[in-house]
């Protein structure tokens, strides 16, 4: 029997990744942060996966974690062009929601607990989470980061032109971000996942050279699968695919804490739409 929205017996699951280093990958060793994820979650959420580079390879998944020689564009995450440029992101969130019961909740963290404290915050994130969802009214979460970034600053200006089909609402629209992002086991999550993996595994789009003689005069720099996702949301929202609001996501994290939940003001970039 499948379990129904809003049934007690849901379950929370979390995902998260982490690189080793050597001699398991050429990327940071964030292994200490497995040990704080497991002592800050453990008790809040029914379930913990953890992926590394390792683990993707041995299931077939080289690509994702492919190793890039340059960082190019993406100057702001070192380390990053050494595992696939963040290709992973959906494909393990896709991983880990295929074994779950429809309906059930899948939190996805960054878990570099030891640069960013707000990712130790786990305390009552179940109904946290819940909250979020009723303020986006969808079935998956994504915050937008600060007011004033907008997608072209943060996103390689190829992709805007090509997977954004160089529309101005695509340029204007504001940067999310993917350092935690929730999941209910729909259909709907499903077709995003599958829409933002696919994007992943365009080398053009993920990886850190520049394509365009010239960038968005507002360019500063690339973030990686980040830039794909919101690109992606952007199309949604522009074509009104499955009835995404078009004030999608409605809320961010202030200061990145999810015990700060703020809705944004700026919907300027509407105006663009057909």
């Amino acid at each position: 029997m499948e379990l129904e929205w809003g049934m007690k017996s849901k379950k929370y699951n979390l995902v998260c990744f982490y690189s080793e280093g050597e001699p398991n990958d050429k990327g940071l060793n964030l292994s200490e942060n497995r040990g704080l994820v497991l002592d800050f979650a453990t008790n809040h959420v029914d379930n913990i996966e953890f992926y590394t580079p390792k683990k993707l390879i041995e299931m077939g998944y080289d690509y994702y974690v492919k190793d890039y020689d340059e960082c190019g564009l993406a100057t702001q995450n070192p380390g990053m062009n050494r595992i696939g440029f963040e290709a992973w992101k959906p494909l393990i969130i896709l991983l880990e929601l295929q074994k779950m019961n429809e309906g059930d909740v899948l939190i996805y963290r960054d878990c570099n607990i030891l640069k960013y404290k707000n990712l130790k915050e786990y305390n009552n994130i179940k109904n946290i989470t819940d909250k979020c969802f009723d303020l986006c009214h969808f079935d998956f979460v994504v915050t937008r980061e600060l007011e004033q970034f907008y997608l072209r600053q943060y996103t390689k200006t190829n992709i805007l032109r090509e997977l954004g089909e160089n529309h101005p609402f695509t340029f204007a629209f504001p940067n999310l971000i993917a350092n935690q992002m929730f999941f209910k086991k729909t259909h709907i999550s499903i077709e995003f996942l599958k829409d933002w993996k696919w994007a992943c595994e365009h080398e053009e789009w993920i990886n850190g050279t520049q394509y365009d003689q010239e960038l968005h005069k507002d360019f500063l720099h690339s973030c990686n699968a980040q830039s794909l996702m919101g690109t992606t949301i952007a199309n949604w929202i522009r074509t009104r695919k499955y009835e995404i609001p078009l004030k999608y996501p409605r809320i961010k994290f202030r200061g990145r804490s999810i015990y700060k939940i703020r809705q944004n003001k700026n919907y300027g970039y509407l105006k663009y739409l057909d």
